[in-house]
């Protein structure tokens, strides 16, 4: 029987979506290592569908990632991956997953590398179980602050939702999504932004005068591929 792991983050993890380079992939004779997951979307429900890839990077420079096993998430948004650790691939690098989604329809936040597994990610015969990813569907804020005119030292709006390893979000969760510092200007500022849909985005907007800055916290929820009008005041 394979022995099991289950530490937080078992590998690094990149949200791609650019298309998969064809290449021949080896069979696993044996001592497997086998990588399991779930890829959630916005509400929690499963992501079906999903191409998954296991790669494995030298470390050494520029050079290109080894895919090492491809998978596609089924009803439940579950996936398994399995591939056999080359003897190089056990001394240096490390191994990552590539979940691809259409960014066009969910919401992706830029470079979501996570750290790698060091040595524990090289090991043979042995099963690792990754905690719940979800990528939330996207939606979007028009975001206009009728009077920046009088805006002293700074003005920023920030939101913040569920996302990645986070399935809930709480105002202690904030920073991590949409930010916008606002321009002094003679005209209203009005500007689009894309956030999670279908979920809870905490709003804060941060003032600064004179040396002081004040914060204050707000929450909304936008329908997945809707438009919704936010007015913030400085």
């Amino acid at each position: 029987m394979l022995p099991t792991s289950s530490p937080p983050v078992l590998l690094a993890l990149a949200l791609l979506v650019a298309g998969c380079r064809k290449e021949k992939l080896e069979n696993c004779p044996g001592q497997c290592t086998v990588i399991t997951g779930q890829l959630l979307t916005s509400g929690l429900q499963p992501l079906a569908g999903a191409p998954v890839t296991a790669r494995w990077h030298s470390g050494q420079g520029y050079s290109a990632p080894r895919t090492r096993a491809r998978a596609t998430t089924d009803a439940n948004g579950r996936f398994q991956v399995s591939f056999y650790v080359k003897e190089d691939e056990r001394q240096q690098g490390y191994f990552d997953l590539m979940y691809e989604v259409s960014k066009s329809r969910y919401y992706v936040l830029g470079n979501t590398d996570g750290p790698d597994t060091g040595a524990a990610g090289r090991r043979r015969d042995t099963t690792y179980h990754l905690p719940p990813f979800l990528i939330p569907r996207k939606a979007y804020v028009k975001l206009t602050v009728p009077n920046p005119d009088q805006i002293q030292d700074y003005f920023a709006v920030s939101f913040t939702s569920a996302h990645l390893h986070e399935l809930q979000v709480t105002p202690q969760s904030i920073g991590g999504g949409s930010s916008v510092g606002i321009p002094r200007q003679g005209t209203p500022f009005t500007t689009l932004l894309e956030v999670a849909g279908d979920q809870k985005i905490y709003v804060q907007a941060t003032r600064g005068s004179n040396g002081a800055y004040v914060r204050t916290l707000d929450s909304l929820i936008v329908s997945a591929d809707v438009t919704r009008e936010l007015t913030v005041r400085y």
